[in-house]
């Protein structure tokens, strides 16, 4: 994570090195990024490991992951049905890297040699949201199903001293099936002041170099959501961009 301050005429400069363990990221990166003001601390996604970290924004120290694959899926209510659900955990191998030795492509354009984690455990987006009782929750992207051409919103309850509720996990919503052959993947997840949410989709990576058209991801497949909450307190659909 690096940090661009104003006293330093903005050069960018590293805040924080977030590993698993002391494993650093081989190859996949960091996905996305949030600031909880309520606490001062950053929540993070990797895209290999499939944990989402809480850094501390004083002392950049890492203070605890969130291991959605195993914890998460473990133990969940499904706002959808209502009911306390559970599913297969999906954990992560540490023995597992990047391929950069024996790609049978180019690396740097072959995302299966990036050693990406499984889609079910893959935490992408992340939105951050207070209600107004004063209860935190961290809202997060990730597959229910390998096969799912849909993303679904999932959440986790924060503690008044900031750490993750590991007994308060939830299925908030599937995202409509995306059309075509291709996955798209929630990036980000926003709230506006009014409560409303915002749901942003990424097409599948990809990196063709700076100097092609449409670098890093498929264009002309993601979509824009925007979903409020009704009278029940559950997420229901607004609005979609595509």
């Amino acid at each position: 994570i690096y940090i661009l301050r104003a006293n330093h005429h903005y050069q960018p400069e590293i805040f924080a090195n977030v590993t698993l363990h002391g494993r650093r990221n081989t190859g996949a990166s960091l996905g996305n990024i949030v600031y909880d003001k309520w606490h001062h601390q950053l929540f993070v996604s990797d895209l290999e490991t499939g944990m989402i970290h809480r850094i501390d924004i004083s002392t950049a120290k890492d203070r605890g992951y969130f291991d959605h694959g195993v914890n998460g899926r473990h133990d969940f209510i499904n706002e959808i049905t209502g009911k306390v659900n559970s599913l297969p955990a999906i954990g992560f191998n540490s023995a597992t890297k990047a391929n950069t030795q024996h790609c049978a492509t180019s690396f740097d354009t072959t995302p299966h040699c990036w050693n990406l984690a499984d889609l079910r455990r893959r935490v992408y987006g992340l939105g951050i949201y207070r209600f107004s009782t004063g209860r935190v929750r961290l809202y997060y992207s990730a597959h229910v199903n390998k096969s799912d051409k849909q993303s679904a919103i999932w959440s986790i309850g924060i503690t008044k001293n900031g750490r993750f509720n590991r007994k308060d996990v939830r299925l908030e919503f599937m995202l409509p099936s995306n059309v075509g052959d291709s996955q798209s993947f929630v990036s980000d997840i926003a709230f506006s002041n009014k409560g409303e949410m915002l749901v942003a989709e990424t097409g599948p990576f990809r990196n063709l170099g700076l100097g092609q058209t449409a670098p890093f991801h498929q264009p002309h497949n993601a979509r824009l959501f925007l979903y409020v909450t009704n009278a029940d307190g559950l997420w229901q659909p607004r609005g979609q961009y595509n």
